[in-house]
């Protein structure tokens, strides 16, 4: 698998969680409808939603087609990948918007002490081939030295969390930002992709065929062609292999330094 498993996830669960209309028009290439709040944030139109404002009009939100397929980039959209702007742009209003959870550990000290920033991610991926799996992960991410714990939610059962800091207790400023630890969490479950033998696509992909001989084969002498479109389309979407990674919520916690493992 390539980045653009990931990449492609990361579309639907942004757009999707902010209302707007995701759809794949090929392999690669995703249409979205945008929300007059998105078209806001995204676009940067703000003399014409002034206008239209001030003239008591409804406006017309814009739409985005984007390219994951590097073999797509010669069509009409914009390519995205991690160091597109617009992918930036992205990630960036995600950093100003996201209700992300920030707790301290409770610590109880005579003397100052330092918390160290963790950033948590808790993921699920989805695999959807002729049947539908998934995988739930909980990764932890220390801001300061890059370190990082699978099951980080077990490994916090046994602290005691407060949303305001304790008394002698000072947080350490993050070296690594937020966007470059979501990229760095992206980046394992990438290679966790890539590390896996997919026996399930190999299975939808013969699947696929299958129904599209049928398909083909049916439609040899028919001349319906917005019928036999429409039948392929559904069979694409029914078994062609796909990997979801769905952001279910994260947070930033500051633990105390006996807590590197």
């Amino acid at each position: 698998m390539e980045n653009d498993n990931i990449i492609n996830g990361f579309i639907h669960t942004y757009f999707s969680e902010n209302l707007c209309q995701v759809y794949q028009a090929d392999d690669g290439v995703y249409e979205v409808n945008l929300t007059e709040k998105m078209d806001k944030q995204l676009m940067n139109r703000p003399f014409y939603w002034h206008y239209v404002k001030s003239t008591n009009q409804l406006g017309e939100p814009l739409s985005l087609r984007l390219i994951t397929n590097k073999n797509k980039i010669d069509s009409k959209g914009e390519w995205l990948h991690y160091g597109s702007p617009r992918f930036q742009q992205m990630l960036k209003h995600l950093k100003q918007s996201s209700k992300h959870a920030i707790f301290y550990e409770e610590v109880d000290t005579k003397e100052e002490t330092a918390l160290f920033p963790w950033l948590i991610l808790n993921i699920k991926l989805i695999y959807k081939g002729v049947l539908t799996k998934e995988e739930c992960f909980s990764l932890g991410l220390n801001l300061i030295n890059g370190k990082m714990i699978n099951n980080m939610m077990s490994e916090l059962r046994a602290f005691t969390f407060q949303s305001k800091i304790s008394d002698l207790c000072y947080s350490l400023t993050p070296i690594i930002t937020l966007n470059s630890g979501y990229n760095r969490i992206l980046n394992v479950f990438e290679q966790y992709i890539n590390n896996q033998t997919h026996s399930w696509a190999v299975h939808a992909m013969e699947k696929y065929e299958e129904e599209m001989h049928f398909i083909r084969k049916y439609f040899l002498k028919e001349s319906h062609t917005q019928d036999k479109k429409r039948i392929i389309d559904e069979t694409r979407q029914r078994y062609q292999p796909s990997i979801t990674i769905n952001i279910i919520n994260g947070g930033l916690f500051y633990l105390n330094q006996s807590f590197q493992k």
